[in-house]
């Protein structure tokens, strides 16, 4: 706990120290909530009152404290894959644990998530996981189709044991396969360039149909028959480039 005097003879009345305000007739009072993290006690100093100091006692009144999940709140499962285990979750909060505003805690899915969520994610609660503050494995129930859901917002309710509740988003992304073939797609690309020359122009990457987003590395590209003698193109990730030497037209 510290105390002091402030420099230039003290707070004046209309001063402030801290949480602490002063008005005109010299009435002390609160300017913002008090906190369990604020001081708890400070110096006053008024020209024709003697110093003296107030000693305020915060009271945690589990009231600002909602619990919140701890890290990972990113967890990873392989699209196609059957039932999984994709982690554990647990939790804490910054309430004074020793009133019972903390552990033990209760993690559950929140009612307010959508269909998909509810109907491939689940949540088993265990009170004696994290040494007895609780925690919840978190499982998909189904395998989970990449092309129909990319990732998975899951709305996670967390409370604690004095019933202060607080929701939590944890995201789950469908890790891609290439299990889908590619079918042929063309898109126009348009070009220009100066007159005279320059070097050769990218232009893109090949594009096909394929709902796979995360094959790049199992793809090759080369051209149907010769190469065309004014584009080049490369074999790993499909970038077409134009050659200098590509005129006016289509």
């Amino acid at each position: 706990m510290k105390t002091g005097r402030r420099s230039g003879g003290g707070v004046q009345r209309g001063g402030r120290v801290g949480a602490l305000t002063v008005d005109a007739a010299g009435a002390c009072g609160y300017g913002a909530p008090w906190t369990a993290s604020r001081p708890t006690a400070a110096w006053i100093d008024y020209r024709k009152i003697p110093r003296f100091s107030i000693t305020n006692t915060v009271t945690d009144a589990q009231r600002h404290c909602p619990p919140r999940l701890l890290p990972p709140r990113v967890l990873h499962v392989t699209e196609g894959a059957p039932p999984t285990l994709l982690g554990v979750l647990t939790a804490t909060d910054h309430d004074v644990w020793a009133l019972g505003h903390g552990r033990p805690f209760n993690l559950s899915l929140a009612p307010d998530n959508p269909p998909p969520v509810l109907a491939l994610v689940r949540l088993l609660f265990d009170p004696h996981l994290d040494s007895g503050r609780g925690g919840a494995e978190v499982w998909t129930a189904d395998s989970v189709d990449r092309e129909e859901h990319r990732q998975l917002e899951v709305r996670v309710r967390v409370s604690d044991a004095g019933g202060v509740t607080g929701t939590h988003v944890l995201t789950v992304i469908v890790d891609d396969i290439n299990d889908n073939p590619m079918k042929p797609r063309s898109k126009t690309v348009y070009l220009w360039k100066t007159q005279g020359g320059g070097s050769d122009a990218p232009l893109g990457r090949i594009y096909v149909d394929d709902p796979d987003d995360w094959d790049i590395g199992d793809k090759a590209f080369e051209w149907v028959g010769a190469p065309h003698p004014l584009f080049s193109i490369s074999h790993d990730s499909g970038a077409i480039f134009a050659s200098s030497q590509v005129r006016e037209g289509r």
